[in-house]
């Protein structure tokens, strides 16, 4: 037995001894592995400064190393070949992108909405700010004639604008070549926002022409493979423009408390033209609404509703049928929105589901009249190659919810950055966006005009371009407006702003700042300048801040052209000074600036003879750019 257990412990130590042999093995071969992680995560890391580009993305494919020229008795790392990683954003190949523009030398064919001047004037500047010319149909054509004398020419008589005219306009812009385009559908296709709202297609056939022309023409441009094609459209309002044709202030108001009661929500099959028609005349509980309305008038603006919801099938179903449909892009704006349930609720779910199902490039948002601009605006970036970068901040609470809307202050922002493809970033943007929010106690709005002073005149001297955003309830919140057009309050120069817009709330506002700041940015961006786009350029500045600073906080009283005009000259007079006192931007690279030698405002007129529409011209002269004394800040905010 003794000898057996000697045995068996020999067994046994052999056995521990090669089990140890094993384990060491083992740990050799880990501990190489672990050296060689070191080692290959050292060689990543050099490699990652010397070939990586800036999004760390590897500048070379290692597997695709050839060591076919090595001599492994000596290695001569001079020889190794290696297959360069060839990608955009590889630093050393990276194309950075250009500011330059396609739309250089090309017409942009543009149907306005109606001749306000938000669509006229104000976006013929601005075209022009950046050395491009808008080719518009003649003005009788897009004209609306609200509580003023028809509108009258051979063969046509109406208050709304001549469908039939603008599609063979259109026409005669296709035959010659022209391939960019934006066009307001209301105008083709119901002579107008306003016509949109009363207009059935017989209306038209009074006349003897049939709405089938403005149709061929939609048809004809988006199928044509090398248009580019931008496109607005509204979810119809409340209700009916006052003064338009028959109906009354009073008939408005009746029909916005019509609107507003909330409808039966009605699930995905039902939204269909007819379920969606039947349901207008219901409340949410299926039973039927009572207005002293007179029906015939009450079915005259439901059968326009079920008239512009029908143009928007067939609408989206055109352009998905189109093989062009990449290069054609819509804009819904919702008209007259409400935070609350209303009638417009199918109408916006029956247009969603439509542009999700046939898969068109298309938004819907709240807000019409500033659609223009935001169409341009998305012409001209698609129209570069370079990406735009900005930077937003806020001067009061960016968490409320906007008046009218369901949003937040800083979601609709983000939202329009989305629809644009612009990125909001804080380190080294283009230009920053400054957004002035109201507040209902006075001690806030003090401390947040003075910040956001202190931080525009931060800017100037750092030469950022600047665009603000006042959403002022005015007239109760005018200090920010004072603090700007005034000079000699506190010697705060307008002219570095890249943009300013106050104009009927926030939702347009906001469109108007981000639109017109990111298109003049894009001019001074590029590299031809000269005096006749820069004189654009500052006229366009100058038609914003008179309108949004002067006529909109200071006027809707009055449908007096010479009282208006009396009311504004104070304020109009000290932007004017403001302006010829110091300069404006003229280029980034190299930063330069231009002076303003001249300025005056041409021919007020009420386009539509109601105080809340404006229309007005620009003259003025450059000069030599100027070197005010510009403050460092002003006043100290209040802390808190």
């Amino acid at each position: 037995m003794g000898n057996l257990d000697s045995a068996n412990q020999e067994r046994l130590r052999l056995q521990r001894k090669n089990q140890i042999k094993l384990a060491k093995k083992k740990a050799r071969r880990k501990r190489g592995k672990k050296v060689f992680k070191v080692f290959f995560f050292i060689l990543v890391f050099v490699l990652t400064f010397i070939f990586y580009d800036e999004n760390m993305e590897l500048g070379v494919k290692l597997s695709q190393m050839k060591f076919d020229s090595i001599n492994f008795n000596w290695i001569k790392l001079d020889k190794i070949k290696f297959d360069w990683f060839s990608k955009k954003d590889n630093k050393k190949n990276k194309d950075p992108g250009t500011y330059e523009s396609l739309l250089a030398g090309k017409t942009i064919v543009y149907v306005p909405i109606d001749d306000r001047m938000i669509h006229t004037t104000r976006m013929k500047y601005l075209s022009e700010s950046n050395g491009y010319t808008l080719a518009m149909p003649d003005e009788k054509y897009y004209k609306t004639n609200v509580d003023s004398v028809d509108n009258s020419y051979v063969g046509y008589s109406t208050k709304y604008g001549n469908p039939i005219k603008i599609a063979s306009w259109l026409l005669e812009m296709e035959e010659d070549g022209c391939d960019y385009y934006i066009i307001s559908l209301d105008q083709l296709f119901s002579g107008g926002i306003v016509g949109s709202e009363y207009l059935s297609d017989k209306d038209f056939e009074v006349y003897g022409k049939k709405i089938d022309t403005a149709k061929k023409a939609f048809e004809k441009i988006i199928k044509d493979e090398n248009n580019h094609v931008y496109l607005i459209d509204s979810i119809m309002g409340l209700s009916v423009t006052p003064g338009f044709m028959d109906f009354t202030s009073d008939d408005y108001k009746l029909l916005v408390e019509y609107s507003k009661l909330p409808r039966k929500i009605l699930n995905d099959e039902d939204l269909t033209i007819s379920k969606i028609s039947e349901n207008y005349y219901l409340d949410q509980n299926g039973k039927s609404i009572q207005t002293t309305l007179a029906l015939d008038k009450l079915n005259k603006y439901l059968a326009a509703r079920e008239r512009k919801i029908t143009y928007s099938k067939y609408i989206i179903e055109t352009i998905s049928k189109s093989d062009n449909k990449n290069n054609i892009h819509l804009y819904y704006g919702i008209n007259d929105s409400s935070a609350s349930s209303n009638i417009q609720e199918a109408d916006i779910a029956y247009v969603e589901k439509l542009i999700s199902s046939k898969k068109v490039n298309a938004t819907v948002r709240e807000g019409v009249s500033t659609l223009s601009e935001v169409a341009y605006t998305d012409m001209l970036l698609d129209s570069i190659t370079k990406k735009i970068n900005i930077s937003i901040s806020y001067f009061g609470d960016y968490n409320k919810t906007i008046s009218g809307s369901t949003s937040t202050y800083q979601e609709y922002m983000n939202n329009l950055l989305k629809d644009l493809g612009i990125k909001d970033g804080s380190k080294n943007p283009n230009f920053e966006i400054l957004v002035y929010i109201s507040s209902d106690k006075k001690e806030d709005k003090e401390k947040n005009t003075i910040n956001l002073i202190n931080h525009y005149l931060d800017n100037i001297h750092k030469s950022i371009p600047t665009v603000i955003i006042n959403d002022a309830k005015l007239s109760e919140d005018m200090l920010l407006i004072d603090y700007l057009s005034n000079y000699d309050k506190a010697n705060i120069p307008i002219g570095y702003l890249i943009g300013y817009s106050n104009w009927n709330g926030f939702i347009n506002s906001s469109r108007i700042g981000l639109c017109e700041g990111t298109t003049r940015f894009i001019y001074l961006a590029q590299e031809k300048h000269d005096d006749k786009n820069d004189k654009a350029f500052a006229k366009s500045m100058t038609l914003s801040f008179v309108e949004d600073m002067a006529f909109v906080p200071l006027t809707k009283t009055d449908n007096n052209i010479e009282n208006i005009e009396n009311n504004m000259s104070s304020r109009v007079n000290m932007i004017l000074n403001n302006l010829k006192k110091a300069s404006f931007i003229s280029d980034i690279k190299p930063y330069e600036e231009k002076g303003i030698k001249t300025a005056s405002i041409m021919s007020y007129y009420l386009p539509w003879s109601r105080n809340n529409e404006i229309s007005f011209g620009v003259d003025l002269s450059l000069g030599e750019g100027l070197s005010p004394v510009i403050p460092n800040s002003i006043t100290e905010a209040k802390e808190g």
